[in-house]
């Protein structure tokens, strides 16, 4: 076990922030609990019962140093959940984990139904200095302009029907952001790619797959008004140009909107274009609504959607100064199914909150010779989880 050495190497770079000069240091902590209950489609082979209650806890440490223009974060993660009641051909099949080195991540316990480890989410170095900030390490990185699909947002993206979205996970890179005026500037970013190995710690290698090592480039500006942002660069073996806005029309419907298209650089890697609009707007008293068009032109490579055209409307109201609630509807425009939930988040103080989330699936269910639509696939969920932070 090799977990000491990285708790001592983050020591010892916090202690040399704490002990040089005039130096600030911020230490904190995050933790949840919840679980639920939910219902599997039937009558089928993808699933081995109908009712399953899933639960899930994690702990986040959380620490910051600066001393002058260097700047230390990191976040370390442990977590453990129940995994979903797969049949034992599909179990292998779940969704990857974030592509990172597996050096970072310690495995404690790993079974049919459950897993915990613990994982270095964040742990970067950055510099910052009068026209550019230059971060090294494992970094949360975000490119999007629009919010639940973000065909820009590259590296670690939020699923669309996500509420939740306060820690993005970090990925292994080296970022600059140069200023080039009090309005515009240039990011540079090389982001490491990693090769599958489904019996490692996170289901990548230790060491990074150069030659599929991402290199980008992109120049964001203000103009009449609106935020334009140019991207390029390649990305595993595609490729990609594209770009994204953002701002207001007559001072009140918000309009965003991002996308690229992409050329294979390989057989199979998939390419063509992805384009999301979306549009917005929040009223005084409290009320906002979101919609998005969202149109994936090529397959290959994907982590959430299956087809070519999806659509997404949002609510959210603030009811009380403690109670607030969203809800979110996601259509698969193709095979006609859509994904229904519902969030109710309750403040029990400044540090400590309740979420409910309800989720409620329409389509054709799967059976033994159909694979159904791609949300009839999905459980009927009801989830509670309290969080606190320190």
């Amino acid at each position: 076990m090799k977990r000491p050495r990285l708790v001592w190497a983050v020591a010892l770079v916090g202690g040399f922030f704490l002990t040089t000069g005039s130096a600030a240091a911020q230490l904190g902590g995050f933790a949840s609990l919840g679980g639920g209950q939910a219902t599997y489609p039937t009558g089928n082979d993808l699933y081995t019962t109908r009712e399953d209650f899933p639960w899930f806890t994690s702990f986040r440490f959380l620490a910051e140093a600066g001393q002058g223009a260097w700047h230390l974060t990191a976040n370390l993660l442990e977590a453990a959940g129940s995994r979903p009641p797969l049949a034992p051909a599909l179990a292998g099949q779940l969704g990857k984990e974030v592509e990172r080195s597996r050096l970072l991540t310690w495995e404690q316990h790993d079974s049919t139904a459950s897993r915990a480890a613990l994982t270095t989410d964040v742990l970067a170095l950055q510099y910052r200095g009068s026209d550019v900030d230059v971060t090294l390490g494992r970094q949360p990185i975000s490119l999007a302009t629009t919010f639940y699909f973000a065909p820009n947002d590259l590296f670690a993206p939020f699923a669309a029907q996500s509420f939740f979205r306060t820690y993005r996970p970090g990925v292994d890179a080296l970022r600059a952001d140069l200023r080039l005026a009090a309005l515009s500037q240039v990011t540079l970013l090389a982001v490491l790619a990693y090769t599958s190995e489904p019996d490692s710690a996170n289901g990548w290698s230790g060491g990074p797959e150069w030659s599929r090592t991402a290199l980008l480039a992109g120049y964001q500006r203000e103009w009449r008004g609106f935020g334009w942002s140019l991207l390029g660069g390649t990305v595993g073996d595609r490729t990609l140009m594209g770009g994204g806005l953002q701002g207001d029309l007559f001072d009140w419907l918000g309009v965003r909107a991002e996308g690229h298209y992409a050329v294979a650089e390989k057989s199979g890697a998939g390419e063509g274009g992805r384009f999301t609009l979306g549009i917005e707007h929040r009223y005084a008293d409290n009320f906002d609504w979101r919609l998005e068009y969202y149109y994936h032109g090529y397959l290959a490579g994907t982590a959430f959607y299956h087809d070519r055209h999806y659509g997404a409307l949002g609510l959210g109201y603030q009811f009380t100064p403690l109670l607030s609630g969203g809800l979110f509807g996601l259509a698969d425009l193709d095979d006609g199914s859509r994904l229904f939930s519902a969030n109710l988040l309750y403040s029990l103080s400044d540090e400590a909150e309740l979420a409910l989330t309800g989720s409620i699936p329409l389509g054709q269910k799967p059976t033994g010779i159909d694979p159904g639509t791609e949300f009839g696939r999905q459980p009927r969920q009801l989830l509670l989880e309290y969080r606190v932070s320190f």
